[in-house]
């Protein structure tokens, strides 16, 4: 078969190198755990939100805030920050937590002091404390209107350069294996209703749409994932 396909011309040849080229972008990036010790890979992520997740206040405040911030919740009870990279390059990463109300306590309770010195840097940047607000008044009224279950992907991104390539999915699965790990098999993420691409992305990663919230500026779409445990 090997002689056949070599005395194919080369079609076959250039056909069979196109695979080994795709199959190599899948295995070369690998996917791990960040630790509180990972500094310079917690910066990395910062950049790549601020790049790639344009909305929100949390870009508003600014790379240090959100390396910052990351590393709090790399450090949560039962929450984490995963990245992908490849030969040391960040390709992409994901955020999630098991219960979202106890991470956001956490967080505050052991890194409010650097967190609030980060964000008054950034307190004159327009939106920043219409945008602060909003995120208050979203966690007082959390138990209102809303959709379990209180695990949640927070954030995921992927550099624009490496996207179709599987890394979203393999970032998602690594979430989905934690919370497995935790004994969760349910999982919420946020988006908001006019980012199209991040909601084909989600429903092709097994979620579906449950929920939608209104805010003051657009409307935010919930989507939830159910793992089947039927065969464990």
């Amino acid at each position: 078969e090997d002689q056949r396909v070599l005395n194919n011309g080369t079609w076959h040849q250039g056909r069979y190198q196109r695979i080994l080229v795709v199959r190599t972008l899948f295995i070369m990036s690998d996917v791990f755990r960040l630790q509180r010790t990972d500094k310079v890979h917690f910066k990395d992520v910062a950049n790549l939100h601020c790049s790639e997740i344009t909305g929100g206040v949390l870009t508003i405040l600014g790379e240090e805030f959100l390396a910052v911030l990351y590393r709090y919740i790399s450090e949560a009870p039962q929450c984490g920050v995963w990245i992908s990279h490849d030969r040391g390059n960040l390709k992409g990463f994901i955020s999630g937590c098991a219960n979202d109300k106890k991470m956001f306590c956490w967080v505050l309770l052991h890194g409010l002091f650097p967190l609030v010195v980060e964000g008054l840097k950034s307190i004159t940047r327009p939106g920043v404390v219409k945008g602060a607000m909003s995120v208050v008044k979203v966690l007082l009224n959390s138990n209102q209107n809303e959709p379990t279950p209180r695990s949640q992907l927070l954030s995921l991104a992927v550099n624009s350069d490496s996207r179709n390539k599987g890394i979203g999915g393999s970032l998602v699965r690594a979430l989905e294996t934690e919370l497995g790990v935790w004994d969760i098999n349910e999982c919420l993420v946020w988006t908001t209703q006019s980012n199209l691409r991040a909601i084909a992305f989600y429903e092709s990663n097994g979620f579906r749409k449950s929920h939608v919230v209104q805010h003051s500026t657009e409307n935010m779409v919930g989507l939830i994932k159910v793992q089947d445990t039927s065969r464990t």
